[in-house]
């Protein structure tokens, strides 16, 4: 089994989550909290519950996108960025200018990256790779439909209640992430970072 299959399997459960989730009521789901101590650049900003989690960057610029552009001008600015798929890629011509800055600012590796880190992460992935991918695909399966409104609107936007289509493009993440090159300029995982960003602040 491939690991790509195996985060397709981990993901199809949580997929059986967000059903559950969307037929229920709100709420449904017990409250928790986490600290943002150590998963939060820049200080501790205390407890947050997931429910106030969001993403302000992305949220402002996809904000603008649908009250000033337009779903046609959207729609042709996903057309765009289809063939935009490998980290050092450049951007094509024609996106809005807040949108371009955006991207260009998302794509930058932090000042705190850690290459010999991120090398010793490759030769993890390498001896216990079978493991993390199911760790990782049942968790995040599972977990992405924990939080009900969030199951919600997933399950309700346009493609969400395509199961197998949604939980192929989760995967991306997972497989992604565990190539040899994934933060190089000829990996991908920068770039599915940005569009899913940019797809959750949509939805």
């Amino acid at each position: 089994m491939s690991r790509r299959h195996l985060l397709k399997a981990g993901g199809a459960i949580g997929a059986l989550g967000a059903v559950t989730a969307v037929g229920g009521v709100a709420g449904m789901a017990p409250a928790w909290a986490w600290s943002t101590r150590r998963s939060v650049i820049g200080g501790d900003l205390g407890t947050i519950p997931p429910e106030n989690v969001w993403d302000p960057e992305a949220d402002a610029v996809v904000h603008r996108l649908f009250r000033e552009e337009g779903i046609t001008r959207i729609d042709e600015m996903n057309a765009l960025l289809r063939p935009w798929k490998v980290n050092g890629q450049a951007l094509p011509a024609g996106l809005p200018a807040d949108l371009v800055a955006f991207i260009e600012g998302a794509r930058q590796n932090p000042s705190w990256q850690s290459s010999a880190k991120l090398a010793d992460s490759l030769e993890f992935y390498k001896a216990r790779g079978l493991y993390t991918g199911l760790l990782y695909g049942m968790g995040s399966g599972i977990m992405s439909c924990a939080i009900p409104d969030e199951a919600r609107a997933v399950y309700h936007s346009k493609g969400g209640e395509d199961m197998k289509d949604r939980v192929s493009k989760t995967a991306k993440l997972g497989y992604d992430i565990g190539t040899p090159n994934a933060f190089a300029p000829d990996g991908q995982m920068i770039v599915t970072c940005i569009k899913t960003r940019l797809a959750h602040s949509a939805v």
